[in-house]
């Protein structure tokens, strides 16, 4: 049953509870009552994690009642309506007000094929990458729907280009490379990603089996030029060469860049339960099938409609999943902090036709390449270097090696064919080489 609290009541719980460190922020909240519903659910969040993390200030939120739900899980009735607080906190933008406004430039490769979408296609796009970030609108089903978060972004097609002049944000560009998408050559007139974000569309990728390429931007900092979405051509919106079906994938890609990972991406004390370091996204099993199916992995139900799980039942992101992607928006980590503030700074130049191999600073030479059994690595440090062998999604391939020697060699066994990255980690910084195997 409902039971309606007034704010005073809560500051006075919070002081017999002890905890009066938060007095003063809920004493500010621009809320009368808080409606708490209770739930059957377990509670999701370790509530000291959630503190730290969302905490804000709801500057622009009227006074008014809200019917929140909190969790019934054997915390202090205090520290569950101070949950519910932060709650509401967290969602104190005006509707239709996103908190950050990112500007996007589709790449177009293309030979005059179906893979040259139209321009109603990349609308249809954004709209749905709209209506997933700011503002969603599907129902959300239990237990998920109390976690259920609205992550304040806006993405808004480019209207002024690197050099001042007025844009569609469309860039079509006419090459035979739309069949090798993901290839160091294929990542063609990057804008800079500290004001745009980049999104390459293409008629088939390098690696077979998938449907885009995104870097976290741990992965994506020391590669200006190839940080953005590689995205197969029918993949993209509902509409066109694409279908309904498909029309969250560029979401979950869109998530990567803003350092989401899936669901089930870290695997744990080696696998195969995985989890992706976000406190209300249980452990999962990988390829979640939006079948209900018990998870073994926690005690909570799998949360196969996440955004991050399944690219096909998926309809919503977590709290704990706005509050990491916030976090990043304010990070210098891959200049993602300048992404959303229009700062103009210094950018590597990126080529127009194509890139040239090496990033970082260590003048670190592979061979053979395309490789076929075995890496030889040349030019490291004679110090211990970690060495790790990841495919165009961010996964680990081969299990991180460590040498001390200034040549080594790598056996990283069965891999299969396409491109992948060689990422080599000393004290100074890491660096990163591409790699075809064949």
């Amino acid at each position: 049953m409902d039971h309606k609290v007034s704010i005073d009541e809560v500051i006075a719980e919070l002081k017999q509870a002890g905890y009066t460190a938060f007095m003063e922020e809920v004493a500010l909240l621009p809320y009368q009552y808080i409606v708490r519903a209770r739930c059957a659910h377990r509670c999701s969040f370790r509530l000291t994690w959630f503190m730290s993390r969302c905490l804000v200030s709801p500057t622009q939120a009227p006074p008014m009642n809200l019917k929140l739900h909190t969790w019934a899980c054997g915390t202090t009735t205090a520290l569950c309506h101070l949950l519910a607080l932060l709650l509401c906190a967290t969602a104190s933008a005006q509707p239709g007000e996103a908190l950050y406004t990112i500007p996007v430039v589709f790449h177009v490769l293309h030979e005059n094929g179906p893979e040259n979408i139209s321009d109603a296609q990349i609308a249809d796009a954004m709209a749905i990458l709209n209506a997933h970030f700011d503002e969603p609108t599907e129902p959300v089903e239990p237990p998920f729907d109390a976690i259920a978060a609205d992550m304040d972004i806006a993405f808004v097609l480019a209207s002024v280009a690197p050099d001042g002049s007025p844009t569609s944000g469309i860039d079509r560009i006419e090459t035979p490379l739309t069949d090798v998408g993901g290839m160091p050559d294929t990542y063609l007139n990057a804008w800079p990603r500290n004001r745009y974000l980049n999104i390459w569309v293409v008629r088939s990728l390098a690696t077979p089996g998938i449907a885009y390429i995104s870097f976290l931007p741990e992965q994506a900092d020391a590669e200006p030029c190839t940080d953005g979405v590689m995205i197969f051509h029918n993949y993209v919106g509902s509409i066109g060469t694409s279908h309904v079906g498909r029309k969250r994938t560029i979401t979950q890609a869109i998530g990567r860049v803003l350092n989401l990972k899936r669901v089930h991406e870290e695997p744990i004390d080696g696998g195969p339960c995985a989890d992706d370091e976000v406190e209300d996204t249980p452990p999962a099993l990988p390829n979640l099938q939006c079948n209900g199916a018990v998870n073994p992995c926690a005690e909570s139900v799998a949360n196969e409609h996440n955004f991050m799980a399944s690219p096909y039942c998926s309809n919503m992101f977590t709290l704990g999943q706005r509050a990491r992607v916030h976090a990043c928006l304010s990070s210098a980590v891959a200049q993602r902090d300048q992404l959303i503030t229009g700062t103009i700074s210094a950018t590597p130049a990126c080529s127009t036709t194509g890139l040239g191999e090496g990033f970082g600073a260590e003048p670190i030479t592979v061979r053979p390449n395309p490789f076929v059994d075995r890496i030889i690595v040349e030019g490291l440090p004679g110090e211990e270097t970690a060495i790790e062998l990841v495919d165009m999604a961010g996964r680990t391939i081969a299990r991180p090696f460590r040498a001390t020697s200034r040549v080594t060699t790598l056996e990283p066994g069965s891999v299969a064919q396409g491109c992948y990255f060689l990422k080599v980690t000393t004290r100074s910084g890491t660096t990163v080489r591409r790699l075809m195997k064949e």
